[in-house]
């Protein structure tokens, strides 16, 4: 029988996702015996360092840990000579992701906290483009803006009538991109809008903003446009109709207001308590860029 030593899956472990857009290095860092482990999980081309995993376990071959920050999860199959892990992760859709077993102590460490220029005076924007190159050239030539990487870059300015569009990478002009997150401050200036212009109260409950009849009104204090706001809310980070994914490359294509109706008919809009509400501080609400 293998010693707990020869069964451990404890080490450094390196792998690269890719997400059809584009790669990302990983590196998971796992400690403890078969019997108790743990784990932090790298993403170095994002600079998030250590996030926590959760549910380590090692069942036979199989390693499985959830990372709940991020609402991913990792199942793999270890080698029989114990340096290999050959899996699955699962992030809004499947892809593969193979481990590779790393030399002890290579652990990465995260970049050095990074010294901001002073900053420059206004430059008028006939003369942006040279500075702009300037300031792009190291990642073009070597960075996450190379050509084998995919990525790309678009910067608009508009002063006084003026238009200018800068291009960097694989963007052009006229590129499509998921902006994502950034519809948060969208939807923070109009609401900051429609208070000022006395249409809606920073208190006001949510449920009063839906179709009539859309949720039913909850045993106790209710979720409001400012618990939306500064993500106070408690609502979960995805609905639970969301899945499964018709298309993972465009998780959000085929899901509408009839859809998000019904999961809050069925979740509910009471507001939670402060320790739920802690809990749920970084988690980012969907509700928020849909009324």
């Amino acid at each position: 029988m293998k010693s707990d030593e020869e069964q451990s899956v404890a080490g450094e472990w390196a792998g690269v996702l890719n997400t059809g857009r584009g790669s990302l290095r990983l590196w998971l860092s796992v400690a403890g015996s078969t019997r108790e482990l743990s784990a932090k999980l790298f993403s170095l081309d994002q600079g998030a360092i250590a996030i926590t995993c959760r549910d380590v376990s090692l069942d036979g071959e199989q390693l499985s840990f959830e990372v709940p920050d991020v609402g991913g999860s990792y199942r793999g199959t270890l080698s029989a000579d114990r340096k290999s892990l050959s899996g699955t992760w699962q992030q809004r859709g499947s892809l593969p992701l193979d481990l590779t077993r790393q030399a002890p102590g290579s652990r990465p460490v995260p970049a050095p906290a990074v010294t901001p220029r002073p900053a420059r005076p206004p430059i008028p924007l006939d003369e942006l483009k040279p500075v702009l190159d300037g300031e792009f050239e190291p990642v073009l030539d070597r960075g996450v803006l190379s050509q084998s990487t995919g990525g790309g870059v678009v910067i608009g300015m508009l002063e006084r009538g003026q238009r200018r569009i800068f291009c960097y990478g694989a963007a052009r002009p006229d590129s499509i991109f998921e902006i994502g997150s950034v519809t948060k401050t969208f939807t923070g200036l109009l609401l900051a809008q429609l208070v000022e212009q006395k249409k809606v109260s920073l208190d006001e409950p949510v449920r009063g903003l839906l179709p009539p009849g859309t949720v039913a009104k909850p045993d106790g204090p209710e979720i409001t446009l400012l618990d939306l706001a500064t993500q106070h809310s408690g609502l979960p980070r995805l609905p639970d109709n969301l899945y499964p994914l018709k298309d993972p490359s465009d998780p959000y294509a085929h899901y509408h207001a009839p859809e998000l109706y019904a999961f809050l008919a069925r979740h509910g809009v009471v507001r939670p308590n402060l320790t739920f509400a802690v809990r749920g501080w970084r988690r980012a609400n969907l509700i928020t860029a849909s009324i």
